[in-house]
């Protein structure tokens, strides 16, 4: 359920447990007819393009198409210009290694909100999460 912000803008938090973005997809598809310009989605979804296979019609893909078509885009992917699947900057390290790289958190928002993105990586950070900090200023 969002939640409501001084009239600003609606918050949905997602942490994607086990089956991640099929968990997210569904919860996504009973909402989105709440889903407005207002809305802001951030957390984790424990999802990348690149695992789209795993998940039939349940996978990242279809839900950043849906999103897209109620004009909320990834804030990371529009700020640096960048392709799904294909991103340079990791927001997740599977057991903490820095080898082990991966995508997995996301902002969707309305193009016309985004000022500022950036994912505050920080080796020092790994001691406290396997997740970067990501901050949107709107």
């Amino acid at each position: 359920m969002p939640n409501r912000s001084n009239n600003e803008f609606d918050l949905v938090g997602v942490w994607a447990c086990d089956p991640y973005i099929e968990e997210y997809y569904i919860y996504q598809n009973i909402n989105i007819k709440n889903y407005n310009d207002n809305t802001i989605i951030i957390g984790d979804f424990n999802s990348n393009k690149i695992w789209d296979k795993k998940n039939n019609k349940r996978n990242h893909t279809n839900v950043v198409n849906e999103l897209e078509a109620k004009n909320l885009i990834s804030a990371y992917h529009y700020f640096f210009n960048e392709e799904q699947g294909k991103e340079k900057q990791n927001t997740f390290y599977w057991y903490r290694h820095l080898d082990k790289g991966y995508h997995i958190d996301h902002c969707f928002v309305k193009k016309d909100r985004i000022k500022d993105y950036e994912i505050l990586f920080s080796e020092k950070w790994l001691k406290f999460s396997d997740h970067m900090p990501i901050l949107l200023e709107i």
